[in-house]
């Protein structure tokens, strides 16, 4: 086990995450991860998080031109730190392994994903279905919702992931987490021990290679689904 602190800065709230215990490589896969633009989202990864995170670690990424746009951060913010821009999300969900999206991903998008690909963006039930359900069986996608982290907010475990606001009000910090979810993905053999290992992608995981492992998802859907305990651990 290697010891890893990170630490993470958003504007106004800066702290440290705990020191966490996780089975890491010591060089990263060679993971190419795509962000696409999410224009009714007012958070983005900032490029700051992009270098200390993600580049300098050997995790290449491609940005949707005009990714940063609603917060300020041009394309030539995230050219100079390392990354490529491109044009049309479809080409960043052709070129990347992992995408990234603040909101869930729309029919439109998540039916160009080819097979084993990691999707990590907000999940919304109300783009579930059971034509979702079967595409994501079919090309053994894995899905992991941002905003299934809230639930756990009262959790120590995860503590360093929330902000409170000025009206003490406690939200995901969107930059900690992704930023943090992509280089455990990135640095772990598989996706299956990153999410063994991972405190994080375990609470936020709903469909691991196909499988659904999340009872409300597979509800909606209508659908069957598998406990991700007994998927990661094979246990019946």
């Amino acid at each position: 086990m290697e010891n890893l602190k990170v630490t993470f800065s958003q504007e106004e709230n800066s702290y440290e995450t705990a020191v966490m215990e996780l089975q890491y490589h010591n060089k990263s896969r060679s993971v190419a991860v795509g962000i696409i633009s999410d224009y009714t989202a007012d958070t983005c990864i900032i490029p700051a998080h992009v270098t200390k995170m993600w580049v300098e670690n050997g995790i290449q990424v491609y940005l949707h031109r005009n990714y940063g746009s609603k917060a300020q951060y041009s394309n030539m913010d995230y050219a100079e730190i390392g990354a490529e821009i491109i044009d049309t999300a479809e080409s960043v969900i052709k070129i990347c392994q992992v995408i990234v999206k603040h909101s869930s991903l729309l029919e439109k998008e998540y039916t160009l994903i080819s097979k084993s690909k990691i999707i990590i963006s907000d999940l919304d039930l109300s783009q579930i279905t059971s034509e979702w359900a079967h595409f994501s069986t079919q090309e053994h996608l894995t899905f992991f919702g941002i905003n299934l982290l809230q639930s756990a907010a009262d959790n120590w475990a995860f503590k360093n992931y929330f902000f409170t606001d000025k009206e003490g009000n406690t939200h995901i910090d969107y930059n900690a987490v992704v930023t943090s979810m992509v280089r455990i993905v990135s640095q772990t053999s598989s996706i299956r021990s990153a999410v063994q290992t991972s405190p994080i992608l375990l609470q936020t995981i709903y469909c691991l290679m196909g499988q659904i492992c999340n009872q409300e998802v597979a509800d909606v859907a209508g659908v069957p689904w598998k406990d991700i305990a007994g998927l990661c651990w094979e246990w019946n």
